[in-house]
C-alpha cells in the first residue's frame, strides 16, 4: 500500500531539487488537522528561513521559493495532486 504523504513528498522533492539544485534537506508532507484529504508541506518556509544567511537559494521571499517549487512540479507524472494552494 502506498503512503500518500511519502508519495506527495517525492513529487514535491523532485520539483524542489529542480528549483533549488544542491538542496539536501528532506521534504515534509503531513495531513492537515481536521480535514480528510488535505495535506500541507511547510518545507519552503523552513528552507527559506534555514538558508537565509546563505541567500535562500537566490529567492527574495518564501513565496517566491514556493512558487518556484510549484512551477517545477511535473504535471505529466503527477498522479496525486489535484490542487495546490499557496497560503
Amino acid at each position: 500500500m502506498i503512503s500518500v504523504p511519502k508519495h506527495l513528498s517525492s513529487i514535491i522533492a523532485r520539483a524542489a531539487h529542480k528549483a533549488m539544485p544542491g538542496l539536501t534537506e528532506p521534504i515534509v508532507v503531513t495531513s492537515e488537522r481536521n480535514k480528510e484529504w488535505d495535506y500541507v508541506s511547510p518545507s519552503a518556509m523552513k528552507f527559506f528561513n534555514q538558508f537565509k544567511k546563505q541567500g535562500s537559494f537566490g529567492f527574495a521571499s518564501c513565496q517566491d521559493m514556493a512558487n518556484a517549487i510549484l512551477a517545477n512540479i511535473d504535471q505529466e507524472s503527477n498522479d496525486a495532486i489535484e490542487k495546490i494552494d499557496l497560503a
